[in-house]
């Protein structure tokens, strides 16, 4: 049997201080290489892009030539951009990473163990399982919680608990999850599966473009249709509103979207992404922002996320300004998560599979199209 002050089967916690700190070491020397990297081909293409400029003031090129150059100087130009911008994630990285490392160094093993038994009341996985696939003996957390026991428990069953439970190790390490309620702790697992899936690329996130809301707000016969949009006539909280010479309001129709932060004083401010989701069903997730009636006021923003299904009543899920702390931060993140997916290339499934196929050398060189023959008599 082991003792109340035991460490862990798997090794010492010095073995694994070790560990980590040898992989959060190896991490850094590798971002620091690739700055390195990046640093130097910065140099070579700011002297070629140099040499390029040079000799497009010669007075002796031809238009060929010119236009070569000025190509060349435009291919430059995009990968510096392109290097620029790596090299600014990497720095992002790193600090991100020297931030991660401090906080997880001061984390309270006792709200993780509270948190870990507050979960497996909601799910058919039992806390054996938990320490059986981390390596450890049975009861190892129990007797980790007793307060004369000053073992940290380790990396592994941490990390093992987090995947098991479905929920983040940040969650896991920092969040009070008995204060949450069912429908929350239900919230944030939807949102972090849908951050994961989105940065994995397993998620088809479509654009819906601002230009397309704004004719929507300015229609005057509200004809416009957005299943998230709903109708007024002469709403006097809203601008626009036409007045006859008489001075009684014509009678106008116009769409506007019902914001769960600012209500019928809403306009969209940004591009907005829809998901589609099972049993035509639709995730949005909706930039806004408050109408101010003083024309240089500048109103308040918000993240909102909504859901519809076809023939049914939109409803808004959450919104970043409401709600646990937890929740707002998993909005932003997932904010960011679609707005870097939009910028990365996209490949459907039929293109994949040709490109595939190319990839194994799969050509059908066979197929000679005869342009001349095609060419009409």
């Amino acid at each position: 049997m082991f003792s109340d002050t035991e460490t862990a089967p798997t090794g010492t916690e010095e073995s694994i201080k070790k560990k980590e700190s040898i992989i959060s070491e190896n991490q850094r020397t590798a971002h620091k290489l690739e700055l390195e990297s990046l640093y130097n081909r910065k140099l070579g293409l700011e002297y070629k892009e140099h040499t390029y400029r040079e000799e497009l003031k010669k007075d002796t090129l031809t238009t060929k030539e010119r236009l070569t150059l000025e190509f060349n100087i435009a291919g430059v130009e995009k990968e510096l951009e392109e290097i620029e911008a790596r090299i600014e994630d990497i720095k992002t990285i790193i600090e991100q990473g020297k931030a991660s490392e401090s906080r997880h160094k001061h984390y309270d093993k006792y709200l993780a163990f509270r948190n870990i038994r507050e979960l497996l009341k909601n799910t058919d996985i039992k806390l054996g399982q938990i320490e059986k696939e981390a390596g450890c003996q049975a009861g190892y957390m129990s007797r980790l919680e007793k307060t004369e026991n000053a073992t940290e428990p380790t990396v592994e069953f941490l990390v093992t608990a987090a995947q098991k439970l479905n929920v983040s190790l940040d969650d896991l390490l920092y969040v009070t999850i008995s204060s949450l309620s069912s429908t929350e702790i239900y919230m944030i697992k939807f949102l972090e599966k849908l951050i994961r899936d989105t940065k994995a690329d397993r998620l088809n996130w479509i654009k819906e473009p601002l230009y397309v809301f704004k004719e929507i707000e300015k229609s005057d016969d509200g004809e416009l249709y957005h299943p998230l949009f709903s109708k007024y006539q002469n709403h006097k909280g809203l601008k626009g509103i036409a007045v006859s010479e008489a001075g009684l309001p014509y009678i106008k129709t116009r769409s506007f979207f019902p914001s769960k932060t600012f209500g019928q004083m809403t306009e969209v401010i940004d591009d907005c992404y829809r998901l589609e989701l099972k049993d035509q069903t639709t995730l949005y997730v909706m930039s806004v922002g408050e109408i101010e009636s003083d024309e240089q006021a500048k109103g308040k923003a918000a993240t909102e996320i909504w859901m519809h299904r076809k023939n049914g009543k939109p409803s808004c899920l959450c919104t970043d300004h409401e709600g646990k702390e937890i929740i707002i931060q998993l909005i932003f993140k997932l904010w960011l998560a679609v707005n870097q997916y939009d910028t990365r290339p996209k490949i459907n499934k039929e293109h994949r599979e040709a490109i595939d196929s190319f990839l194994r050398d799969e050509i059908d060189d066979n197929i000679v199209y005869d342009l001349i023959d095609d060419q009409p008599e």
